[in-house]
C-alpha cells in the first residue's frame, strides 16, 4: 500500500513537473507558467509547490510563496546533479527544509535544457515528507510500525516514524540493506 501510494504521488508529481517545464520552455515566460498553474491547479495533497530556478541557481518562481531575497540553489544537490547531467532524468532529492516554505521537502527535479542544448536551470515539484508518509496511518499497521522510502543511494528520503533513523541517514550498513542485496523481494522481520 505504501509503495503504491508513493508511486502514485511521484508519477503525478513528475507528470505535472513535465507539463510546467514544457510550458516554461515553450513560452520562456514565468507569467505563462503562473497562468498554467491557475488553469491546472496543483493537487496540494501531493505537491506543495513548483519551483523554477535559472542556470545561475536563482529562483524565478516558487508557486504560492514569495522568493526570499538572496535565495540561491547553486549549492543544492539537486541543482548540481542536473547541472552536470546531460540527459533528461529525474532526481529525487534528500529531504531538506525549504528556504522559502520552511517545510521538510523532497524535490522531484528535472533539468531545463535550452533549445541549443545548454543548461538552462532546473524545475522541481516539492513534496512534503509528511504527505508521502501519511498513508501509514491509513494502513493501520499499529503504533510501533513504520514505512520507509530509501533511494538507490541507500539514504532515507521519508519515514513514517523517526526514531534512530531519520531523513538523509545512510542505511547501507543495516541488516535490512544486506537482506535487500540478497533478494529484492521477500519478507524481512526485525525486532
Amino acid at each position: 500500500f505504501f509503495e503504491q501510494h508513493a508511486l502514485r504521488a511521484f508519477r503525478y508529481g513528475d507528470s505535472y513537473l513535465k507539463l510546467a517545464r514544457r510550458e516554461f520552455i515553450g513560452s520562456n515566460s514565468i507569467d505563462a507558467v503562473r497562468q498554467m498553474l491557475d488553469d491546472v491547479p496543483l493537487d496540494k495533497s501531493i505537491i506543495s509547490h513548483i519551483t523554477i530556478i535559472d542556470a545561475a541557481g536563482t529562483p524565478l518562481l516558487v508557486s504560492g510563496h514569495k522568493i526570499k531575497p538572496g535565495t540561491t540553489a547553486k549549492d543544492r544537490d539537486y541543482f548540481l546533479f542536473q547541472k552536470n547531467s546531460r540527459g533528461d532524468q529525474i532526481f529525487v532529492s534528500l529531504p531538506h527544509k525549504g528556504r522559502n516554505s520552511g517545510k521538510l521537502l523532497i524535490r522531484l527535479v528535472r533539468r531545463i535544457t535550452l533549445p541549443d542544448g545548454r543548461f538552462g536551470g532546473v524545475i522541481f515539484a516539492a513534496m512534503e515528507v509528511k504527505q508521502i508518509t501519511r498513508s501509514r496511518a491509513e494502513m493501520n499497521l499499529g503504533p510501533r510500525s513504520s514505512a520507509t522510502l530509501v533511494g538507490t543511494d541507500k539514504k532515507i528520503r521519508a519515514r513514517s516514524s523517526y526514531g534512530r533513523l531519520g531523513p538523509g541517514q545512510d542505511i547501507s550498513g543495516s541488516r535490512l540493506w544486506s537482506e535487500l542485496e540478497q533478494s529484492a523481494v521477500g519478507l524481512y522481520r526485525q525486532t
